[in-house]
């Protein structure tokens, strides 16, 4: 007696029956998207979607940086491997979170790791892992370095002066022109990954796309590519400022400059190397959320308030000069009558 198959039985013995090459190589046609959410579905795809080596797939083509030997070591080293890894850089910080309070003492530059990544037209031109942050080349105490860092205006710079300068090229072969900052916002991408050894944790601090391209000090062949994200403290907002500074046409080719970080509040002011290490602890344990809508929002909001500060600012000094003019014409007349009056 033949016993038919049900459709739910056929798929539980196409899903079971599948050969273990055959598994993984579906497996390694998905996104980071997809490989999380099969894993989540029946126990053989949960089993195979923890392969490392298909997350390092993953986080080598998404940040081509990363395939530098010494990062594999690290990264493979920290807990969750490289599936944590890309769990924690593939979204963006949640712009709409508070950031929590970090978790554990403050993060020393020299355990950060910056991986830094730049498209044009989906083509790698810069690619670059900064082990620790830069300090200044001295025969002092290195302890001293790091105490001069972190009371010091916050800046970290990809590009060095002795790497070969990436270059832009353009359309045409014209470089000035709101046409060239249409382009630029449309073709350019970046990410900039923070990677904590000590937590063992990473973060990414960059908006994919820019969010705003704008002329650098007022010149028609220097352009200012700004990305990063508004990270939402308790009481303010900071700019975690991520820029691309490119310019010098030559033959249709804008040579970048500039790769840096900075950091800033809503009053303009640069935050201290102390005060961003804060920042990061607190943005490596913070929510994650994907879309590029939203960081674009929140930085419209930012220069919004930013900007209302600093009206408030300029008005508050204006009422202060007008208040000092009439008390020095007051103390002039009253000087003046006693003269009289004498």
């Amino acid at each position: 007696m033949e016993v038919a198959s049900t459709p739910e039985s056929e798929a539980a013995v196409t899903i079971s029956g599948l050969h273990p090459d055959l598994l993984k190589h579906i497996l390694h046609l998905l996104d980071g998207a997809a490989l999380a959410a099969i894993g989540s579905t029946a126990t053989e795809f949960r089993d195979a979607s923890g392969d490392q080596l298909l997350w390092r797939r993953l986080v080598n083509e998404s940040w081509p940086a990363t395939s530098e030997p010494e990062l594999h070591r690290l990264i493979a080293s920290t807990p969750g491997g490289f599936r944590a890894f890309y769990a924690d850089s593939c979204p963006l910080v949640s712009a709409d979170s508070v950031l929590p309070a970090p978790e554990g003492p403050q993060p020393s530059p020299v355990d950060l790791v910056s991986i830094v990544d730049v498209r044009h037209r989906g083509r790698i031109i810069f690619s670059k892992v900064l082990y620790g942050v830069p300090l200044p080349e001295s025969g002092e105490d290195p302890q001293r370095v790091e105490d001069w860092f972190l009371d010091s205006p916050f800046r970290i710079d990809a590009l060095d002066t002795k790497d070969d300068p990436p270059v832009i090229s353009v359309a045409g072969g014209d470089c000035t022109g709101d046409e060239v900052r249409r382009r630029l916002a449309k073709d350019v991408q970046m990410s900039w990954i923070v990677l904590d050894l000590t937590r063992g944790r990473a973060v990414n601090l960059t908006s994919w796309t820019p969010l705003e391209v704008e002329r650098y000090w007022y010149s028609d062949l220097e352009y200012q590519i700004k990305f990063g994200t508004v990270l939402p403290l308790e009481r303010e907002c900071i700019y975690c400022a991520v820029s691309v500074r490119c310019g010098g046409c030559e033959e249709g080719e804008l040579k970048v400059r500039e790769i840096a970080m900075t950091m800033e509040d809503v009053e303009g002011r640069n935050l201290l190397g102390r005060e961003s290490m804060d920042i990061f602890g607190r943005a490596l344990g913070s929510l994650r959320r994907k879309g590029e809508e939203v960081p674009k929002r929140k930085y419209a909001e930012f220069l919004r308030i930013k900007s209302e500060n600093k009206d408030r600012k300029t008005k508050r000094d204006k009422r202060i000069d007008m208040a000092c003019v009439l008390s020095g014409v007051s103390a002039f007349v009253a000087f003046c009558a006693f003269m009289i009056i004498r």
